[in-house]
């Protein structure tokens, strides 16, 4: 996640883009990127140091809305994992994938955060959370159907806009788009991932895609990769089986020897802590690269969410996160997407 949070970084500092991912990482990494990233132990004193010292960038939060979708009568109960910030807004949905938003409301909200931050103009980050729900009932995962309508509803909003400059980032495409399908839900939401991908160079929108798994992920994403980066994937004598040979025969090189060499660098773990692999499609080509911490918070996988929030709230006196959800900003799910309720103003609560 620390590669793709530095391109999502790069992509709002330097090219002023709207990052949209409409579907967080099982650690919602994104939900940090409302915070910079500051020392409080010795993992992030050493990304610190390296941004500071070494990059010479300065730590900066990146602005940020956190969309949660829930269903009538739906609470968020976990305010561990889960704690309502200033950067959240609730939208109340009847069907995961019937519903319709607005866009221009969501980039309304997002610019509001950014002049918040201090950057004064649209860019930032649009994530929605995941919580992980399952409805045994009809055995269907309620987040992968949020995520699959909101594709849909960007794609067609997208093509009356397309000179905003936007990207679209999606860790774990493996929920979303696995080889195997098991379900009409997974059959739809990966048509809808492949379709996506397809009108993108239309829509005027990268798309960046993360996966440990690159075996088990639909043939075409791959496939359509510009650039790939990997480092320590699995390997296994059946070949079949094994990541690192799936991954590397999937690439061409102009130099096909190359790829013995890296296999055998992935396969013994001699690549370095924080460097990857770089294969660049157009000239056929693979590099090695080190690339930058973000200057945002990253996910601390020792820490709950709300800890880490609490030691940022310290650490700089301002108050991020809200005392419930009942604080929460609410947005209307209406294609017309008027506000409503709120509560409180960010500014109010800093």
């Amino acid at each position: 996640m620390r590669l793709l949070s530095s391109l999502t970084c790069y992509a709002i500092r330097s090219k002023r883009e709207v990052v949209f991912s409409p579907l967080n990482d099982r650690s919602n990494s994104f939900t940090y990127a409302g915070i910079p990233l500051f020392p409080y132990d010795k993992r992030t004193k050493d990304l610190h140091d390296i941004l500071t010292k070494i990059v010479g960038v300065e730590p900066a939060a990146v602005p940020i809305i956190t969309l949660n979708f829930l269903r009538p009568g739906e609470k968020i109960y976990d305010t561990v994992k889960h704690p309502p910030t200033i950067f959240d807004r609730i939208i109340e949905i009847d069907d995961p994938l019937s519903f319709r938003i607005d866009f221009k409301v969501l980039l309304d909200e997002l610019k509001e955060v950014s002049e918040m931050l201090g950057y004064g103009d649209l860019r930032g980050i649009i994530c929605v959370r995941n919580l992980r729900r399952h409805d045994r009932r009809l055995k269907s995962d309620i987040d992968v159907q949020v995520a699959t309508n909101l594709i849909e509803l960007f794609d067609d909003w997208r093509k009356g806009h397309p000179k905003i400059p936007m990207r679209v980032v999606i860790d774990e495409v493996m929920h979303l788009a696995p080889s195997t399908v098991y379900s009409g839900e997974v059959l739809q939401s990966g048509r809808t991932i492949v379709d996506f991908i397809k009108e993108s160079r239309r829509n005027n929108v990268s798309i960046d895609m993360a996966t440990q798994r690159p075996l088990e992920i639909l043939p075409n994403i791959r496939d359509e990769a510009t650039n790939v980066f990997f480092r320590n994937l699995a390997t296994s004598r059946d070949k079949s089986r094994s990541q690192i040979d799936f991954l590397l025969g999937s690439l061409l090189l102009e130099d096909e020897e190359i790829k013995t060499v890296v296999k055998e660098i992935n396969n013994r773990g001699l690549l370095g802590a924080g460097y990857w692999f770089w294969y660049h499609q157009p000239s056929y080509s693979i590099e090695v690269i080190r690339p930058s911490p973000p200057t945002f918070c990253l996910h601390d996988k020792n820490r709950p969410t709300r800890e880490v929030f609490r030691l940022y709230e310290k650490h700089s006196g301002m108050k991020i996160m809200l005392d419930s959800w009942d604080q929460v900003e609410r947005l209307e799910s209406e294609s017309r997407g008027k506000k409503r309720g709120r509560r409180k103003n960010a500014r109010d609560l800093i």
